[in-house]
């Protein structure tokens, strides 16, 4: 099934993925774009984010597949403290980021596909609300910024933290010119018909993303070998292989050849997009 998408508050580019609250939540007029961490998992995030807290981000970017839309754009996401929402209506779209956790935090950068998810949610956001493809010059300016850009307390983040960690944060220049040249070009006609996302569930709780072809980030694990027990894995889960013990590499195998090697069928279990 494929679900035809036209609000233009709803990203076309995402997976439709709403809140309890998501329409509850009080209209705004974006005017940013503000860039977290987690410090976490994706699918951990969105079960809190759901079950057990009033906070929320307007979108998801995992390590695998396509990014994640929680909140409708012209809704505020309470992940920015007084940029949420301000009086006169305006506030900013965040986008939360799926990595490794509090140990790595701080020199773990976005994955390419990470980078390119960001680059395409800020494409559409800015498009379509006028945001100018600018670091944010105050906490109020119009712009693309990430949370502790201005300091931690802030009117971004009532508390200390380093959000969204170094590693990242060298990152911010590259993406926000990557968005300016994209929006200089001629605008590319977004896909409207989203298909459906196929689930990888691992033991631990991760969820993988599956379009034809395992795949596995290859900087999830901190060494090749957790990359290889990783993949093996998920291809074992969803009937790549059927016996653990091929699960052994063969001499020489780099985690990319290995990722080539588990292709599986596409008999999974498929969730779909729905409009509103």
């Amino acid at each position: 099934m494929v679900a035809i998408v036209t609000d233009p508050a709803i990203d076309p580019g995402a997976i439709w993925r709403p809140l309890p609250e998501a329409y509850r939540q009080p209209g705004m007029s974006p005017t940013q774009i503000i860039l977290h961490t987690i410090v976490g998992s994706a699918e951990g995030a969105f079960s809190f984010f759901r079950d057990r807290s009033d906070l929320e981000s307007t979108y998801i970017v995992p390590f695998l597949g396509p990014r994640w839309q929680l909140i409708p754009l012209d809704h505020s996401a309470d992940a920015n403290r007084k940029a949420n929402r301000r009086p006169d209506g305006t506030g900013a779209v965040s986008i939360e980021t799926e990595d490794m956790g509090a140990a790595t935090v701080e020199r773990t950068p976005w994955t390419t596909h990470q980078v390119d998810e960001i680059v395409g949610a800020c494409v559409y956001v800015c498009r379509t609300y006028s945001i100018p493809p600018r670091l944010c010059r105050t906490p109020s300016d119009p712009g693309i910024g990430y949370h502790t850009l201005f300091g931690a307390p802030s009117d971004w983040t009532p508390v200390a933290k380093s959000c969204p960690g170094a590693a990242r944060k060298a990152q911010v220049p590259e993406i926000i010119e990557r968005v300016r040249l994209e929006l200089a070009g001629p605008a590319t006609p977004p896909e409207t018909g989203v298909q459906p996302m196929k689930v990888i569930r691992h033991t631990t709780g991760e969820v993988m993303l599956y379009d034809g072809v395992l795949r596995v980030p290859l900087n999830y694990g901190p060494t090749h070998t957790d990359n290889l027990e990783r993949i093996n894995t998920y291809a074992f889960l969803c009937g790549g292989i059927t016996d653990m013990s091929d699960a052994a590499a063969p001499a020489g195998e780099t985690s990319a050849e290995a990722i080539r090697r588990r292709k599986l069928s596409a008999d999974l279990l498929t969730t779909t997009r729905v409009a509103r």
